[in-house]
């Protein structure tokens, strides 16, 4: 359960009628009304996370002193929609905490509206999902509000995954559906893990694939005064580091999708050390090679390193 789940289950009902219900005052549209404030739904967004929040917006100044406006307008767009926040009718708010958040009706698989069952869209209902299966949680609902047909439902409204928020939307239905909702702190650990986790690992491949090509162009320029010319084990297996550091390198960017992949590059890249690859690595264990064949395999290296530091 969660602190929301307390709430509802430790208040009476009155209680919120009596603490958090307002009449909207005079001057302003729908005066009289009974409403749960906006102020306070987006207070209680902010409190669920304050620290995260004032992280983010100090994050928003440094992006505006550094010139990086991609990055400032995204954190903009988020907080334009985090922070529109409408007054709820106190009728459809006490109501839900009633039926949502405190009874055991929240279990059942299709949600009632007075009194019948009722089903959103054809066949297509919201179900409780088991605690068991992960990857699919409903990051703001509590005890009984994981749902799987939310993209089914809302066929209009653009889910927004939680390993990446402020990016493209994403579209899904049935058990596939990404996970929606607020920034749990679940969800922001696992995002926070998986960012640090993956920024390691492309740093030691980027150290291996460096180090690779060190192996075969020094290995190359070691080798120009040696007459007969042969293949150094350097040249050999630096050409084989290159091939699979340089193919999980592009897997990690497209994965991680913060820029696009130059796929042009790419293939020319891959093109040259698998080349250099056909070369080197059946004469690995020749005493001597043509002159030829040894200058090719060099001149391939300093290409393939020209390509990566001069073309973007």
């Amino acid at each position: 359960p969660t602190q929301v789940n307390d709430l509802a289950m430790n208040k009476p009902h009155t209680w919120f009628e009596n603490n958090v219900i307002y009449s909207v005052p005079p001057n302003y549209p729908g005066y009289g009304r009974r409403v749960y404030p906006g102020f306070l739904q987006h207070a209680g967004f902010v409190a669920m996370n304050p620290r995260r929040h004032a992280q983010s917006h100090w994050e928003f100044y440094l992006h505006l002193r550094e010139g990086d406006n991609e990055s400032a307008e995204e954190h903009r767009k988020f907080y334009d929609e985090y922070n529109a926040v409408l007054d709820m009718p106190a009728e459809y708010y006490l109501e839900t905490i009633k039926t949502v958040c405190a009874h055991a009706q929240a279990k059942d698989p299709a949600y009632g509206s007075h009194g019948e069952a009722q089903q959103p869209v054809g066949r297509t209902r919201l179900r409780p999902r088991r605690s068991s299966e992960p990857g699919h949680s409903f990051a703001a609902g509590g005890r009984g509000q994981r749902v799987t047909a939310v993209a089914a439902v809302c066929t209009n409204l653009p889910l927004i995954h939680l390993s990446n928020p402020t990016r493209r939307p994403l579209r899904a239905e049935g058990p596939a559906a990404p996970r929606v909702g607020y920034l749990s702190k679940e969800a922001r650990w696992r995002r926070e893990t998986e960012e640090v986790l993956m920024e390691a690992i492309e740093g030691v491949l980027v150290f291996a694939h460096l180090l690779g090509m060190a192996a075969i162009v020094g290995g190359y320029f070691a080798g120009l005064r040696n007459v007969p010319k042969r293949l150094s084990a350097g040249m050999v297996h630096g050409t084989l580091l290159q091939l699979l550091t340089g193919v999980l390198l592009v897997g990690i960017a497209e994965a991680m999708g913060d820029e696009p992949v130059n796929h042009a590059k790419v293939g020319i890249k891959l093109a040259i050390v698998v080349v250099l690859a056909l070369i080197t690595w059946p004469r690995r264990r020749d005493q001597e090679i043509p002159a030829g064949t040894y200058h090719a395999a060099g001149i391939l290296a300093i290409t393939n390193v020209a390509i990566a530091v001069f073309v973007k």
